[in-house]
């Protein structure tokens, strides 16, 4: 009990300073909407300006045309293999969409991968796991994409979601963090609920059957 007060008093005393650390500043520059909200609240509205993440267009060049296509819808997906990135829903979904072909491709939690290992087998025709790969490669697997998927649970303001949207590809993701400044659900893609297999297998169904 007095380990917890102590630590209590303690985290009281560390928000009294933030508070008063913001509250001193001249301008604050937030990067995710939730994050501007906050500041506004703790410091007020007028010392806060939004800015942001962006992308350079130019990286990614003309747009692919991508309706002559043939062959399996390509579904992409480039962030961390990792539970809290929506991979398990996404595995999930894939196993419900053996028409499509699935890339993920980043970096990845050996504890978690090896649970998935099993799933990863049984999808193997139609899921492939991809290392992180330098930037120029990334943008070529947007390229080669008909859509971005992104079903996180929690996030800032993720880059992968502009990049997609820079290579003309819709995308469907969750309505966390800044996603829904830069995604409107219906507009640029479509947004499901974190941790919701069953919304996020309806949405790439639409997607993928839907040229």
């Amino acid at each position: 009990l007095l380990s917890a007060t102590i630590q209590d008093r303690s985290e009281a005393a560390l928000r009294r300073a933030i508070l008063a650390t913001l509250r001193h500043a001249d301008r604050l520059l937030a990067l995710p909407g939730p994050t501007r909200l906050y500041l506004e609240q703790s410091a007020g509205s007028g010392s806060v300006r939004y800015v942001p993440n962006f992308v350079r267009l130019e990286d990614f060049g003309p747009v692919p045309d991508r309706a002559g296509r043939s062959g399996p819808p390509e579904v992409l997906f480039v962030g961390w293999f990792l539970a809290a990135k929506g991979v398990r829903e996404l595995l999930a979904a894939a196993r419900r969409l053996p028409g499509a072909r699935f890339t993920l491709v980043g970096p990845v939690q050996p504890d978690f991968l090896a649970e998935m290992k099993p799933e990863l087998d049984v999808l193997a025709d139609h899921v492939r796991l991809l290392p992180a790969m330098p930037r120029e490669q990334v943008i070529a697997l947007y390229r080669n994409a008909d859509v971005f998927v992104l079903p996180t649970w929690r996030e800032g303001f993720p880059n992968v979601v502009l990049e997609a949207m820079a290579s003309g590809l819709p995308v469907v993701s969750t309505p966390v963090g800044a996603i829904p400044d830069a995604i409107c659900d219906g507009e640029e893609g479509l947004l499901v609920p974190a941790r919701d297999a069953d919304a996020l297998t309806l949405a790439l169904t639409r997607l993928v059957n839907d040229p």
